[in-house]
């Protein structure tokens, strides 16, 4: 079941995420705008780092990095970075831990980050201030650095002034927490990464497949289509003068016959085909409910060896199609269709 999400400001409570993950809203008593995620944790990383240190016996300030990387119901990775004050783990993760991410921002841009909830663990992370984003906080600094920067030229501040200016934004800048969200490439050393690799892989190639359904009923339609108009030219013929089209009709019945096995053929592949989707979508069922592909590794192996089976049964039924394309009366109805 999808988590719940709670507004990180007030706690209201917000409903559950989507099907595929995803969360918006609007808190209805704060009126705070955020969106979200939720998904498995395949790699974290935690670890503490100076931010301002001189001396031991000088003051000192720290603060915590951390980078997650979360795999979404709808098979999306993305990894998450922030940093937090202080050395304290305010956030402890494991690998398949399930863990929600709200932010402000617009169409999946984080903006700020607002909240990082361990549904597995029942720990919350909330900072007291929102952590804007890399590029929200290179904005705001550059517009501070050009007015720093107009303001010594043509306001006539001391230079002195302007350097206290630029090393307090520089100072400023390093003790200042920032978050970034990004969609990475998925790695095929970690074994959950590797693990989703091979679910894309199947969710592909079961889209090849319904795609293929479809191209082929199709062609069962344009071989139905084609068989009556060849029925009502044999008609036509018969009804005029059966002696003297005798080896046209024979050929034609012949191609009748050709078109009508494969369209059997086809009929056949098409279900092939349906029943090698059921496979896939029970197998990609149980990973989700299971939060892992039970023998992903061979599974995926003997789903594309069934494939290329079914691709080489198409490529058998084309090379079928050939002879019936030779008949002239076939030849010369497609060519006036």
């Amino acid at each position: 079941m999808n988590p719940l999400a709670s507004c990180p400001s007030c706690a209201r409570s917000l409903g559950r995420f989507e099907a595929n993950g995803y969360f918006r809203a609007t808190c209805s008593n704060c009126r705070l705008r955020m969106e979200g995620f939720w998904g498995r944790v395949t790699h974290w990383q935690s670890k503490g780092e100076p931010v301002f240190y001189l001396a031991p016996n000088l003051p000192k300030l720290f603060r915590r990095r951390y980078q997650l990387r979360i795999t979404t119901p709808g098979r999306e990775l993305k990894q998450l970075q922030f940093t937090s004050p202080g050395l304290d783990d305010q956030l402890p993760t494991r690998t398949g831990d399930r863990l929600s991410i709200i932010y402000a921002g617009q169409r999946g841009t984080l903006e700020k980050l607002l909240s990082v909830r361990n549904h597995s663990l029942g720990r919350a992370y909330c900072p007291a201030s929102p952590i804007s984003s890399r590029s929200h906080l290179l904005k705001t600094r550059g517009g501070v650095s050009a007015a720093i920067g107009l303001g010594a030229l043509f306001g006539g501040i001391n230079p002195g002034v302007v350097s206290l200016g630029a090393a307090a934004l520089a100072v400023g800048s390093r003790m200042t927490h920032a978050a970034e969200l990004t969609v990475p490439e998925l790695r095929g050393d970690r074994p959950h990464e590797a693990r989703l690799l091979a679910e894309l892989k199947l969710v592909q190639q079961k889209g090849d497949m319904e795609y293929r359904i479809e191209a082929l009923r199709q062609e069962i339609q344009d071989h139905k289509d084609l068989t009556k108009r060849l029925q009502e030219l044999r008609r036509k013929m018969m009804a005029y003068n059966p002696t003297l089209y005798a080896p046209r009709v024979a050929r034609i019945e012949s191609a009748v016959r050709l078109i009508k096995q494969r369209i059997d053929h086809t009929q056949r592949l098409i279900e092939e085909y349906r029943e090698t989707i059921q496979m896939l979508d029970i197998e990609l069922e149980a990973s989700a409910l299971a939060d892992r592909l039970p023998d992903g590794d061979d599974f995926t192996r003997h789903v594309l060896e069934r494939v290329e089976e079914l691709k080489a049964l198409e490529e058998k039924n084309k090379a079928g199609w050939d002879a019936i394309q030779a008949v002239p009366e076939v030849r010369r109805l497609r060519l006036n269709a």
